[in-house]
């Protein structure tokens, strides 16, 4: 047995073997070699293209800032200003907040609303004329969501004509008083 192992040992030691298994050798690491190198590359890429976009962002930045620097030394009320467009972007999120709450408490009571209009002035509330119709177990049911609402909301005006179940009805909601 020690003698066959012996052969093998010299057969697989003899240079024409031992060639063969270097090319493969060779080989094996050249490719795993390239391999990392070109995932490395290409991450390389990606972080480079990453910062690029971080420095045009910066420089966008850069430029709306010296924007902004130049409107304040040419609009004297230009704090004034934004402060305002500040107040106008607000009343229309709370504008936005209104209707959607009145609009779900509508449903929830089984109502039509054909038409909601808001009339918002800045200097004193939010405001909203709507038009429902339904039965009158559904208008009372609106008008208590109406009382047990989130917001803060009053009935300024209100008319119901028609007869039941067809009722129809015309009110003014305002919130924030």
């Amino acid at each position: 047995m020690q003698q066959e192992m012996n052969k093998n040992i010299k057969a697989i030691s003899q240079p024409k073997y031992l060639n063969v298994l270097g090319v493969i050798l060779f080989l094996t690491i050249a490719i795993t070699g390239y391999l990392i190198a070109d995932g490395l590359s290409k991450e390389a890429d990606d972080k480079r293209n990453q910062a690029d976009i971080k420095k045009s962002e910066i420089e966008v930045r850069l430029s709306n800032i010296e924007k902004f620097k130049d409107l304040k030394k040419n609009v004297s009320d230009f704090p004034d200003k934004v402060d305002i467009l500040d107040n106008i972007k607000n009343e229309q999120q709370s504008l936005e907040q209104l209707i959607s709450q009145v609009e779900k408490i509508a449903d929830v009571a089984g109502l039509k609303m054909p038409s909601i209009t808001p009339e918002s002035t800045v200097q004193t509330s939010l405001q909203a004329s709507l038009n429902l119709s339904g039965d009158y177990a559904s208008i009372k049911k609106f008008l208590n969501g109406i009382e047990n609402n989130q917001l803060i909301l009053n009935v300024s005006d209100m008319s119901i004509s028609g007869e039941e179940p067809s009722l129809v009805v015309l009110l003014t909601l305002k919130a924030g008083i």
